[in-house]
């Protein structure tokens, strides 16, 4: 029964009637003051941040038996916060008061302190054992913790786990990562999106890396990006959200491998490069594009290209500079770009960076000619070449 909050006034009242105001209960004063350290915990419009005072009430309404603040209390002895020294002894204490009592919580908590070995041996089991129970009473953490574990190879998971009964389960890693998910658990968005691309579920892969990336999670930023463009691993291909995602992933680019942060670099180019999902936009393409580093020209040879193109004063977008618009073709040239070899070959042919070398240019276009290529054929027949 709820405990009724009387202002000074009402008990004036009431003692004035001959009535007693209702005495509160036990249980109805731990949770007053779990509420109330709350508040002085993070602060309301009403109530300054007062950590040392919370630390105090969380102990008040612990002592009552109160498992949400025991729960609180344990991890300022963990963390040496509210004004509290790093206990572990405390920490423990009050972490499997609160886990015996139910609290998902605290149970979570005891799991990290099994976990990391903090005032009590490591122990993966029992850290299992109190994740699992945490999951059941609705803990998001537990249940992505549970639904990770399941979803490990046989082989990933330790000889302990094995023994007391885990194992690979993609049904039971379904499960808890979904009912992460339905907690708003953000991390469990992507792990279902890996989940589904391992079962080959592309529709539903597609739908939680979406909401993982609209969530601004890096990888299903970077993913639902670069694929879009594309129409690749089950995406739709869509360039208007392609580029929403891509000019996200630019500003996290610290977060991913190099190979990756090239690729947004190349497709958010692209995007305005050619007008894809927006309108032309050439001092943007040409900022992408040079943000490459030299490394990448390997995988993409187009990139080199398209500076050739700049550096040669196409879309005026910077100073001309022909020294440097042929050596980007030449380096576009020698990773296997042949639209940069023709254009390397033609500006030596021309001496647009220096004194012209016919001889070296035309053997150049013939070979391009010799192997299909429709715009050096057209080059031959404009000056009377054979090839």
């Amino acid at each position: 029964m709820a405990a009724l909050c009387l202002c000074p006034m009402d008990a004036q009242k009431q003692k004035r009637s001959g009535k007693r105001p209702a005495k509160e209960s036990t249980e109805a004063k731990a949770e007053r003051l779990f509420n109330e350290a709350e508040d002085f915990y993070f602060g309301t419009d009403k109530v300054f941040m007062n950590r040392e005072k919370a630390a105090e009430l969380y102990r008040q309404s612990a002592e009552l038996g109160y498992p949400p603040a025991m729960t609180m209390l344990g991890v300022g002895y963990h963390d040496a916060d509210m004004g509290l020294e790093k206990d572990s002894e405390k920490c423990i204490y009050w972490l499997r008061k609160a886990a015996e009592a139910g609290n998902a919580y605290g149970q979570w908590c005891l799991s990290a302190c099994y976990r990391e070995g903090f005032g009590v041996p490591k122990d993966e089991e029992q850290s299992m054992y109190w994740t699992k129970l945490s999951a059941e009473n609705g803990m998001a953490d537990s249940q992505y913790g549970l639904g990770l574990l399941f979803n490990l190879d046989d082989n990933e998971i330790s000889p302990k786990l094995k023994a007391a009964g885990y194992k690979h389960d993609l049904k039971q890693a379904e499960y808890w990562l979904t009912k992460a998910a339905e907690q708003e658990h953000v991390d469990a968005y992507m792990a279902l999106a890996k989940l589904y691309y391992k079962t080959g579920d592309s529709k539903k892969m597609v739908q939680w890396a979406i909401k993982a990336a609209d969530k601004n999670i890096p990888e299903a930023v970077n993913l639902c990006g670069t694929m879009m463009y594309s129409g690749f691993g089950g995406f739709p291909e869509d360039k208007e959200n392609a580029l929403k995602y891509l000019s996200k992933a630019v500003n996290m680019l610290d977060k991913y491998p190099d190979e990756s942060q090239w690729l947004v670099l190349l497709r958010l180019g692209q995007c305005y490069y050619y007008g894809n999902g927006t309108k032309e936009n050439h001092n943007l393409a040409f900022k992408y594009f040079s943000m490459m580093p030299g490394e990448a020209y390997s995988s993409y040879c187009d990139v080199p290209y398209y500076l050739g193109d700049y550096y040669s004063g196409l879309h005026n977008v910077t100073i001309i500079d022909n020294y440097k618009a042929l050596e980007f073709y030449r380096i576009a040239m020698e990773n296997g770009s042949q639209w940069g070899k023709l254009k390397y070959a033609v500006g030596v042919w021309k001496g647009t960076a220096g004194k012209p070398n016919r001889r070296k240019g035309l053997k150049m276009i013939k070979e391009l000619a010799r192997e299909g290529f429709p715009v050096a054929i057209s080059f031959l027949n404009e000056i009377g070449q054979k090839y």
